[in-house]
């Protein structure tokens, strides 16, 4: 039953961003804009984000390299599995299917590989709005003055900066946790915390702490240039700042339930950050489906590549994962 209502809802959603842009754009406006774009710099631009896989395959190497050590080819393509699932699968099952896949190769409990994940996103989401409000500063002034903008800043802000802490005291004082769990439930569920404790004891080793703050900085300024590289082909100026702008409001946008692949939401938010940067609705629908584009169709033929090449069927995978969740 829960299944069923949260997929309403996230089919909801991404229906009502449709409708939304169905009600707000120029569809003729939004053809023309698509065919002014000069697609070798689309082709270039995917190549891109295909390579921001890279940082991402070692940066989850090494977050796990405290439990188990385990290849940068295997974790780069299990991460390629996930984002695939994400795109094809709902309720975003790609990170379960990350956690499930990798677990089952390398002998990982899964609970970790989910913790590990959880973390990840936790510092990508740190990323994102720090990108955000360094992005806001070096664009014009109503960007500046939007109490819309504003909030989104704060809220991301508090919200990513408090994960970080919790993650960071959750660690310091894990066996403070760990004793004060024992005293109040006994053993009840305490395998669970020490494997979930265990997915962030990467925080330990300040120079693995160090590489992954920076891969996840890579990450986020690779992939913030797949949209720069398709806002200047559109001929916006000042793409460098509105891209990465872009990729903030995106990224954060496509943090509701939605649709697989966030179908619907990533278009509705990328028109939101054209409208905030001066610019027309219909000009942002094109560019999310340029972005969406690029972001969506390489990286899901790569995965599904993967995934036959591991010998699973992806029916009988969806129902192994959903019946674990």
């Amino acid at each position: 039953m829960k299944k069923k209502i949260g997929l309403v809802i996230s089919l909801g959603v991404s229906g009502l961003a449709i409708y939304w842009l169905i009600q707000s754009v120029s569809l003729p406006d939004v053809v023309y804009a698509l065919k002014q774009i000069d697609y070798f710099w689309l082709i270039s631009s995917a190549l891109i984000y295909m390579v921001s896989f890279l940082p991402r395959g070692l940066r989850w190497q090494l977050m796990l390299s405290t439990v188990k050590k385990v290849s940068v080819t295997d974790s780069t393509q299990v991460v390629v599995l996930g984002y695939t699932a994400n795109n094809l699968l709902p309720f975003r099952l790609g990170e379960i299917v990350r956690a499930y896949i990798m677990g089952k190769k390398n002998d990982i409990s899964k609970i970790t590989c989910i913790g590990s994940i959880a973390t990840e996103r936790v510092i990508d989401g740190t990323v994102i709005v720090c990108l955000l409000g360094l992005s806001m500063l070096s664009l014009t002034s109503a960007i500046h003055q939007s109490e819309v903008l504003k909030q989104i800043l704060l809220a991301g802000g508090v919200i990513f900066s408090s994960s970080v802490c919790l993650l960071i005291l959750a660690f310091i004082y894990s066996e403070k946790i760990l004793e004060i769990w024992k005293k109040h439930f006994g053993l009840t569920g305490i395998t669970l915390i020490e494997k979930i404790i265990h997915s962030i004891s990467f925080i330990r080793d300040k120079k693995i702490l160090l590489q992954i703050v920076l891969l996840s900085v890579s990450v986020w300024l690779i992939e913030g240039a797949v949209l720069v590289i398709i806002l200047w082909a559109m001929g916006f100026s000042n793409f460098f700042s509105a891209g990465y702008f872009c990729l903030a409001i995106i990224n954060l946008g496509i943090l509701l339930p939605s649709a697989p692949g966030y179908v619907g939401v990533f278009q509705a938010a990328s028109v939101f950050a054209f409208l905030a940067l001066g610019y027309s609705e219909s000009a942002g629908l094109a560019y999310g489906l340029l972005v969406h584009f690029v972001q969506y169709v390489p990286i899901t033929v790569t995965g599904a590549i993967i995934f036959i090449r591991y010998g699973y069927s992806f029916k009988v995978f969806y129902k192994t994962i959903s019946d674990t969740t």
